[in-house]
């Protein structure tokens, strides 16, 4: 009914309660056309009734009755009635896009690793069904991306995440899955270009520059990785990161003591931090 707790806009029998109004009209219409039947003047006339004419109104009682009976089992839960009633709406993006995150959010409900895998590919096909449906849906995009990488499947995770920043280029998430996914393969080169969209997106948070500094020191471009954490430390809070990371650099170069200077900096603002003071006594010392 509502009253008790909202009930999703999908689930809408509630709706028919007025059109119903309509049916019965004409229902009763045409079976009193069929037996003949006109309410007569005086006040006995329910006995003047004819027998068909009562049991065509309790058959329907009855059809009517075990329907919503049966029905009442594909409420057990959304889920189960979601999966049930999506068959009335199959050409419906939004309708497969809500019944794929009750059955990723089921997913994360459920102990049993088989049923969680079942419930994230099942989620998968609704999410791929919507964007069948509706191809610039940016959140469907954007979850066939999510739940690939959950499931192991990385080509289409980098796929969908395309996808998703081509419809909306406003938002660097998907970038950022992007680079992940690449970085996780060995391909720094491939990832440097969404890393610089996510840097000049995300001007205040270190993160960014951080794996953008990785990435140019996996392919030995040293120059851009000491740049790209001089630009981090010039616009962002003081924080002993990004002079770990040029120390690093300088260290791979075999120029210990401008490396020494970065560490002793980046210990000036993390004095408690265990891992630069290792760094530190791990550097060789001219003889």
């Amino acid at each position: 009914s509502g009253y008790f707790f909202p009930i999703p806009g999908q689930m809408g029998e509630r709706f028919m309660l007025i059109p119903s109004i309509g049916w019965c009209i004409v229902y009763v219409s045409i079976i009193s056309m069929i037996f003949r039947f006109s309410q007569p003047k005086n006040q006995s006339w329910l006995g003047n009734i004819p027998g068909g004419f009562k049991y065509s109104f309790v058959l329907l009682f009855c059809v009517y009755s075990s329907i919503t009976f049966a029905r009442n089992f594909d409420w057990k839960d959304s889920v189960t009635l979601m999966r049930h009633d999506i068959g009335y709406v199959n050409n419906s993006a939004q309708a497969h896009n809500l019944l794929a995150l009750k059955l990723m959010k089921k997913s994360y409900e459920d102990q049993d690793a088989s049923l969680q895998l079942q419930e994230r590919t099942e989620a998968l096909g609704h999410f791929k069904k919507a964007v069948e449906i509706y191809p610039d849906f940016y959140n469907a995009n954007y979850d066939i991306a999510r739940v690939s990488g959950i499931l192991n499947q990385p080509d289409s995770t980098i796929k969908y995440f395309q996808r998703a920043l081509q419809i909306d280029s406003t938002n660097s998430n998907p970038a950022m899955f992007i680079s992940q996914q690449l970085m996780q393969q060995g391909k720094y080169s491939e990832a440097i270009p969404y890393l610089e969209y996510v840097t000049r997106r995300r001007r205040d948070t270190y993160e960014p520059y951080d794996k953008l500094s990785f990435a140019y020191f996996k392919t030995g471009d040293y120059k851009k990785s000491i740049a790209v954490n001089d630009s981090a430390i010039a616009r962002l809070v003081p924080q002993a990161a990004p002079y770990v990371n040029i120390a690093q650099v300088y260290k791979t170069l075999n120029q210990t003591d401008t490396a020494r200077i970065y560490l002793q900096r980046a210990l000036q603002l993390a004095p408690n931090d265990p891992a630069i003071t290792q760094m530190l006594m791990q550097l060789p010392t001219k003889k």
